[in-house]
This record gives structure tokens, C-alpha cells and sequence, in this order.
């Protein structure tokens, strides 16, 4: 069962995600008191997500659901948030550990380095003050034992994986760097450094004109905003 559940799923995504549009808008159309239509969907993902055989599949499955999704969706329910939570560091929402999770990562990353979906998934992984995360979904056909911590260092050098990867993935998608440049309060040393290096590296005699007045824009409003404290 679960074997087709994710089959049929990936036929779906791959072959007709107008049936997955369908029913994000039939969902987001049924009243004030209604019901998210795709939230079962989600919660099977979420369940199957806890296991390691199935977690690659799970998470392409997510992706390709974001990619389909419309950005102004009022429900909290997202493919985005379920994603989030079961890459979070510190709350795991899965059996698989940190390590193979970055594997998990790299794999889709060879593919999809233009993707913003992959990139917004990083970037909402990234540590920040104050972050929050929910527990996923739980299977009831089996009982699950509590996954144990990840170690601080485990999780610093997961974080410096998914930084350095954020930084890659730049180019010159204006939306990226608005990101990046708002998260340069939180950069410790070493990720400020590569930063600087990024833009280092860039030919900026033969940048776009906009694309350089953007970056120049947002470092300036970072400048005054660090200025005022």
C-alpha cells in the first residue's frame, strides 16, 4: 500500500500535476469553515517520511508539489512547511539521520541547482533567533521510537553545508540575494566571509546594471539598518 501510494503520487506530479492544480484550488475554495483538501495528502507524506526507505521519494514527491503551487495559498498546510520540518536540525521529524539527510540534499541539488523551491527549502533551514518547528504527522501502524539529538557539531556543520550551498546557488536571481542580504545579521565569521567572497568573485564590470544596483541597494539598507544599532 505504501508502495503504490507513492507510485500514484509520482505519476500525478510527473504526469498530471493539473490534477494536483486542481485540487490545490478546490481547496482553497470551499468556504470560511472548510476543510485544506490536500492536507491527507500531506499527512501520508509526512507518515511515510519517518522511514529511510522512503524518504528520497517522499521528498521529490514535495517538491515537485511546491513546484505546482500556487504562492498565495491561505492554508498553513504547505509541501514547503512539511519539507522544512522533516530537514529541521533540531527537531526531527524523521528516523533518517542528519547525515543522510545532506545526502538527500547534495543528490537533488546535482539536478536542481536552479531550482527556488530547493533554494527557499535551504534558506528556511538556515539558524535564526527565535525559530519555531512542528512535529509532523506520526504513523499509528507502527510505534515509532523518539529519533535521538543531533550533536552541536553535527548540526554546525549541517548548517555550514546548507550555507555554502545557498551561496552557490546565488547567481544573479535578484529574490536570492534580497534573502541572503537580510540574513547577514545572523552570519557568524566564517559564513561572512564567504559572502564577501561571493561578491569578491563576481564580474562586476559586466554585471547587469540592475542586478548591480539591486545588491548595491539592499548592502546599503544593511549598512544603515547595522549603522542605527
Amino acid at each position: 500500500a505504501k508502495e503504490k501510494y507513492l507510485e500514484l503520487l509520482e505519476n500525478v506530479v510527473n504526469d498530471a500535476p493539473s490534477l494536483m492544480t486542481d485540487l490545490y484550488e478546490k481547496g482553497e475554495d470551499i468556504g470560511f469553515m472548510g476543510e485544506c483538501l490536500y492536507s491527507g495528502i500531506l499527512w501520508g507524506l509526512e507518515n511515510l517520511a519517518w522511514f529511510e526507505p522512503f524518504f528520497m521519494r517522499v521528498v521529490n514527491i514535495l517538491i515537485k508539489m511546491e513546484q505546482i503551487r500556487r504562492e498565495n495559498l491561505r492554508y498553513g498546510n504547505s509541501p514547503s512547511d512539511t519539507l522544512n520540518r522533516v530537514f529541521c536540525t533540531w527537531l526531527p521529524n524523521t528516523l533518517v539521520d542528519l547525515d543522510k539527510r545532506q545526502l538527500c540534499i547534495s543528490t537533488l541539488l546535482r539536478t536542481n541547482k536552479s531550482s527556488d523551491v530547493l533554494f527557499n527549502l535551504l534558506y528556511s533551514l538556515l539558524p535564526v533567533e527565535h525559530m519555531t518547528c512542528q512535529p509532523t504527522h506520526r504513523p499509528k501502524f507502527i510505534e515509532l521510537r523518539d529519533q535521538e539529538r543531533e550533536s552541536r557539531t553535527d548540526i554546525d556543520r549541517f548548517n555550514s553545508f546548507i550555507y555554502a550551498e545557498i551561496i552557490n546557488m546565488l547567481g544573479d536571481n535578484k529574490n536570492r540575494w534580497d534573502k541572503i542580504s537580510r540574513y547577514i545579521t545572523y552570519m557568524n565569521p566564517e559564513r561572512f566571509d564567504m559572502f564577501m567572497n561571493k561578491l569578491y568573485s563576481i564580474d562586476w564590470q559586466n554585471a547587469a546594471p540592475e542586478f548591480k544596483n539591486f545588491v548595491y541597494q539592499n548592502l546599503d539598507h544593511w549598512a544603515d539598518s547595522a549603522k542605527r544599532w
